[in-house]
């Protein structure tokens, strides 16, 4: 793999991804690249690079967010593309620069707030889930929960106040002060990990954007892996369920009912039993059914660990408020986040 001491300006990159883009890709026409930036992501800055039309051999470019650094671990992440690229789960890594990744693009398209429960196409997600969960990466991956200790550097990154008197009101008037969101973060964690939900190889990040259904319609891959890591299988699985809402026009009314949540893990389940455990994941010669006991568990424990998600990017986007240069009211998705947490809180939590 490739790596480049250059640094690349998410303001004014065109030069500097040409530059190393003429050493991963030797064989291109640089009069025949195409650059395109792309506007979805909330935390880098995403540009894919085309030759002479092809998108199917795009190869794009991410430019991490100022400050990201602080709370993502970019090694680790590295770590991660390579073993899901493994696993046959992601397009691979091709080369590393100062602030960023060159990696092959997933052709397909990502699912909407509608197609995401469509019955096509949300048990490929579970199954794709399932897959991911039963990778069981060698060292140097920790297998200590990544969670806990990405809230603590995320709350200890949010501000502690704001310049503008505007959001300075609102941060005070609608968000709680820091040390009453460390001890509410204490009750959550002994109350959620009393639940022992088991700790797998998580994605921790499975909004629509990051989930691709492959041209042939057959398969879901997950794309950006950048919180990936060790965690409680209960939160990945609700992590995603909460971005049935998105994170633009966010509307948690399409927060999926117990019904379809129901189906949704019993099609996970059955993946999830019927896959070996390993880096390289087979499908077993038998189907496992789940028993409705398992489904029952499960979906208490998801739903319980939803509302640990809506603190965890409540906490993020704080952090991000702080460092982003990206056009997004970071301030305004912490309060949508945590205002949430409270409706959720009430209805699942023993406080």
């Amino acid at each position: 793999m490739l790596s480049f001491d250059r640094r690349l300006d998410p303001l004014d990159y065109e030069a500097g991804v040409q530059q190393i883009l003429a050493e991963v890709q030797p064989k291109w026409d640089a009069k025949l690249v195409t650059l395109k930036k792309f506007t979805v992501g909330l935390t880098n800055t995403l540009v894919g690079c085309c030759h002479d039309g092809h998108k199917e051999s795009m190869v794009l470019f991410r430019i991490y967010g100022d400050g990201t650094d602080h709370f993502i671990d970019r090694e680790k992440e590295k770590r991660c593309m390579q073993v899901m690229h493994r696993a046959g789960c992601a397009r691979p890594l091709l080369a590393t620069f100062a602030n960023g990744l060159v990696y092959g693009f997933q052709p397909g398209e990502t699912v909407s707030k509608v197609t995401v429960r469509a019955p096509e196409v949300f048990p490929l997600i579970a199954a794709a889930m399932a897959r991911l969960h039963r990778i069981q990466p060698a060292a140097p991956f920790s297998p200590d929960v990544c969670l806990w200790p990405s809230l603590e550097k995320m709350m200890a990154l949010a501000p502690q106040a704001f310049d503008d008197p505007k959001l300075q009101s609102r941060f005070e008037s609608e968000l709680r002060p820091p040390e009453v969101m460390r001890v509410e973060l204490k009750k959550l964690r002994a109350e959620l990990e009393s639940l022992e939900s088991p700790v797998v190889f998580c994605h921790n990040d499975i909004l629509l954007d990051n989930i691709v259904v492959t041209p042939d319609g057959d398969r879901v891959c997950f794309i950006d892996f950048e919180y990936g890591g060790f965690n409680f299988q209960a939160f990945d699985i609700g992590n995603h369920f909460n971005e049935y809402s998105g994170t633009v026009d966010v509307d948690y009314g399409l927060f999926p009912d117990g019904e379809f949540q129901r189906r949704w893990l019993r099609a996970y389940l059955t993946a999830y039993l019927s896959t070996e455990s390993s880096e390289r994941p087979q499908a077993a010669a038998e189907s496992v059914e789940p028993t409705e006991e398992q489904v029952e568990r499960l979906y208490v424990q998801v739903n319980k660990f939803s509302v640990l998600s809506h603190f965890y990017w409540g906490a993020w986007a704080l952090a991000q408020s702080r460092f982003s240069k990206i056009d997004f009211d970071y301030l305004d998705y912490a309060i949508i986040r945590f205002s949430e947490y409270d409706k959720q809180r009430k209805l699942w939590l023993s406080y």
